[in-house]
């Protein structure tokens, strides 16, 4: 990953974005200052939607996760009483409105979105990055950027 790293913002870091909100009345604002070192282990990186389709396709290589561990990754963790939850080890696990298997993750942070979906039987990978505070992008779009390449496929 070439443009993912911790955000420090005490750094100058080369083509780092400007973070926006949108006020009540739904106008483009600058998004307030926020320090996000607190919560590295769960955020706080700053990265491209490039790299975040780098890091979803390494997921599906033999050279990235052995074969075992990527079902460890991916299987759906269960409840006491035996009911699955939809969550492996960091990805949520589902199926789109085509039956699709699908493992994705989402996030926000003031300023920023990001969401990446992964479609393991036909190995293609959508990321969606936004510096926009709470943007309104999930898997309803990510699928439909899949679609335009799991329908040529």
């Amino acid at each position: 990953l070439k443009n993912t790293l911790a955000d420090d913002n005490r750094k100058i870091i080369e083509n780092r974005t400007e973070f926006y909100s949108k006020n009540p009345e739904g106008k483009i604002q600058n998004e307030i200052y926020m320090d996000t070192s607190d919560r590295l282990a769960a955020g706080g990186f700053l990265s491209t939607a490039e790299d975040l389709a780098r890091f979803g396709s390494a997921h599906l290589n033999d050279n990235f996760f052995r074969p075992k561990t990527r079902s460890l990754i991916f299987t759906s963790q269960k409840t006491s009483d035996g009911k699955e939850t939809g969550v492996g080890f960091g990805w949520r696990i589902g199926k789109d409105s085509e039956a699709r298997v699908i493992y994705h993750h989402g996030g926000d942070s003031i300023g920023g979105r990001a969401f990446l979906i992964v479609y393991p039987d036909s190995k293609v990978v959508v990321s969606i990055a936004s510096n926009l505070s709470f943007a309104k992008v999930a898997e309803k779009e990510a699928e439909k950027i899949a679609d335009l390449f799991i329908k040529v496929s």
